[in-house]
């Protein structure tokens, strides 16, 4: 293919932190990359999806004995939603990065300006929607914003959602190309069959 369809660019250091289990190096090593270059999209949804990952992650596994910091990262991700909010209102893959985060798990972004559940979750659906239609053809955004407004059922019946899926795997390993824990998780999320 000729077109760069890559979403995150490959980071070798965050890798090596990720698989030494060095969470909160990963945090403090993205999170001065982006105060560095605020308005470079890969350390915006780097440093968002790092946090976003690792508070998903919280619950069901021992992230807890890594000495990281819950609110520190809630906090993180709040503050680079309102810079995304204010900067990157027609960016496609901020608008996908971060709705699929937001529309899955709003609580994580509640803050003292928001905190309605609905809300962020519509917020996440919106962006999801924006994405899309920034970029019509790309089927990874388009799959993102089918999941966030049909249930599992009209899902499986639904034709163009099928033929969507089956564009995404196709080039799942063009969109994805490094082995963070981000790009693991959504090549995992976008090259399977399941309603996730």
């Amino acid at each position: 293919m000729k077109e760069d369809l890559k979403i995150f660019n490959q980071d070798l250091k965050l890798e090596e932190l990720e698989q030494n289990n060095k969470w909160q190096e990963a945090v403090n090593y993205l999170y001065q990359s982006w105060i560095n270059d605020k308005f470079c999209i890969n350390n915006v949804i780097r440093i968002s999806s790092e946090c976003w990952y690792i508070l998903v992650e919280w619950e069901h596994s021992d992230m807890q004995q890594f000495g990281i910091n819950y609110d520190n990262l809630r906090a993180i991700l709040v503050e680079v939603l309102f810079f995304c909010k204010a900067n990157f209102k027609n960016e496609p893959i901020i608008n996908f990065v971060l709705g699929y985060m937001l529309s899955l798990f709003p609580e994580y972004f509640f803050s003292e300006e928001e905190s309605n559940y609905d809300n962020l979750e519509k917020q996440g659906k919106n962006m999801l929607k924006k994405a899309k239609e920034i970029e019509p053809n790309n089927p990874v955004f388009e799959r993102g914003y089918f999941n966030s407004i049909f249930n599992s059922t009209s899902l499986i019946e639904n034709e163009e959602y099928n033929l969507t899926c089956q564009k995404a795997r196709q080039n799942i390993n063009q969109y994805f190309v490094g082995n963070s824990c981000m790009e693991v998780y959504f090549r995992d999320i976008f090259s399977s069959q399941r309603i996730k």
